[in-house]
Order: C-alpha cells, then structure tokens, then sequence
C-alpha cells in the first residue's frame, strides 16, 4: 500500500510517486473508490487516504460526489489525461515485452486475407513446417485495413495479402508480383481470347473488389474501364479470389480478381485469362515498421516466397 510520507519511491518536488498516480486513475476509471480497491485488490480506506494525500500535496480538489460516483472535476480531468498517457506507455511496455518473448520462444501470429484462398493458405504453413517443426504458430484471417491495424497494436507479428494499402506506417516486403486476372466459365465466348480488355467485358456482370475497398487493385480496375468510356457497374462486390472463382463457375458471371494457384482450381469450370491493360496486385507480407522481424517470422516469409516460385 503506498505511503502518504514522502520517501525513496516519491518522484518530483509534488513527492507523488507512480502508485499514487494508479490509485488516482483507477478512481476516476472505476467511479468510485470502492471500485478502484477491487481493481488494485487493496483496501478502500487506502484508496481514500492515497486520494486525500494527492490533493493535499498539489492543492487541487480532484473529484466531487455525483450519484453515487466520484467524478474527477475540470482540473481533475487535466490531471488524469496527464496521468493517462503514462499507463498509456506503460501498457505499450508491456505490449512489447510480450512481444519480445514470443519473438524468442519461436512463436509467430500472422494473419492472412480471406481473399488469398484455404489451399494457398495451407501450402504457406505445410512448407515452413517442413523445416520449422516445432516453432508456433497463431493463424487469423482479417481484412487487410485490420491486418495493418493489429500490426500497428504489436497483436500481430505478419500480415498477408494482395495490396498494396499505401500505409507507411507499416513496412511491406513483396512475396509475387501479381496481376489482375479475368476468370471465365469454362464454355464462355471470350474462353478463346489470349487476354481479356474492359471492352470485351462491356455489360457483362462482373464479380470483383469494391470501388471502394481500401486495396488499390479495386480502384484501378475500375479506372481501366473509365479510361475506355465505360460503366464500371459490380454485379456482386466480392474480393475474395476463391469466392470469385466460384461464384464464376456456378454461372454467375465474370470475374477481375488477384490470382489463384492453378491447383485450386484445377477442378473448376472455369478458365483464367491475363486481364489487360495490366493491373498490379502483388502479393505482400506487411510487418510493424520499426521492429526487425524475429527469426520464425523470416523463414515463413521464405516459406511463402518458395511455394509462390513453384519450390516447394
């Protein structure tokens, strides 16, 4: 319990130390000192006289009684947002010791876009434990805006999916440099093409990314076809390749999606043409910007890049 008489632990010419500051901010987090007593798992007489100290030692009433709670008053709220931001830190202290200790232990998370398929997903994870078998792993599948989120929270360690987002705050390192491809019933009239033009497509329903979808192969796509004085009107808005695939086989109509491996597809009614004009989609790995990666997130980065150029 801390005590109200200055000692070794207080800091600044206030002498309040950093366990005053946590009894104040679980007061004004709780509403009540009852409710700050549960959550540090001392008493409430404590609470009470650690509050007391804090406002005798700045000379600032910090709270005022409402309805049974303890508000923080208007220098209480500046106070607290102060206060805030050093759990703040310390909570991103702890976010990165987490992280350090299981970057040590061999442990990755990593989260794949839905987008990229199960088969291609399963390939990645069978070739890196081929020769990591004992590394862990923790698998999600998120959207991309997500993946960078998390990233960016320390939550987790990889992201995969066909980009790119523009986001500098992350770092991206390509695993395939993708184009958009078309995907067609296997008896459709534009099956004997080389390649397929937003011209042959014209009033054709189409199944493909949303205009507005924060991948940029969405948006280019649809320029290609405003570049030829043409609609570009989504039958079904849907990103998700293998979604596409199927949907396209069952008649729906005409997919532009990131590329499949041809063996996910091998047993579906469909053909896939090079869609020109070309439109990237390169298959990334995003990481955290400002943390080299650990040891097992760089050989499933190897991993992936060796089923990608047929090596595993």
């Amino acid at each position: 319990m801390p005590d109200s008489k200055p000692n070794k632990r207080l800091v600044g010419r206030h002498h309040i130390s950093v366990r005053h500051l946590e009894v104040f901010w679980a007061v004004v987090r709780t509403g009540s000192q009852a409710g700050a007593a549960s959550m540090l798992d001392i008493s409430q007489p404590a609470v009470s006289k650690v509050i007391k100290y804090i406002e005798q030692r700045t000379g600032l009433i910090l709270f005022y009684r409402s309805r049974g709670r303890l508000l923080p008053t208007t220098e209480g709220q500046v106070f607290y947002s102060s206060v805030e931001e050093v759990f703040d830190r310390v909570a991103s202290a702890e976010r990165i010791v987490d992280d350090l200790q299981h970057r040590m232990s061999g442990e990755c998370s990593i989260a794949f876009s839905p987008g990229l398929g199960s088969g291609l997903i399963a390939q990645f994870l069978a070739a890196f434990r081929k020769s990591n078998k004992t590394a862990r792993l923790r698998l999600k599948l998120l959207p991309p805006p997500v993946i960078a989120e998390r990233l960016l929270r320390r939550e987790i360690d990889l992201g995969v999916f066909h980009g790119p987002l523009g986001d500098s705050s992350v770092r991206h390192e390509l695993l395939s440099d993708d184009n958009i491809v078309c995907v067609l019933p296997e008896k459709h009239p534009l099956a004997s093409l080389a390649s397929i033009s937003p011209k042959d497509l014209n009033d054709m329903p189409l199944l493909s990314g949303s205009v507005t979808g924060p991948e940029a192969w969405m948006h280019d796509i649809r320029a290609t076809f405003l570049a030829e004085g043409l609609e570009y009107d989504l039958a079904i808005e849907c990103h998700h390749s293998q979604h596409v695939h199927d949907m396209v086989a069952a008649g729906l109509g005409v997919g532009l999606v990131p590329p499949m491996p041809a063996a996910d597809v091998a047993n579906l009614p469909v053909v896939v043409r090079p869609f020109v004009p070309r439109v990237a989609s390169p298959l990334i790995a995003m990481l955290p910007a400002n943390l080299p990666p650990a040891q097992v997130t760089t050989l499933l980065i190897n991993s992936m890049r060796k089923v990608l150029r047929g090596k595993d």
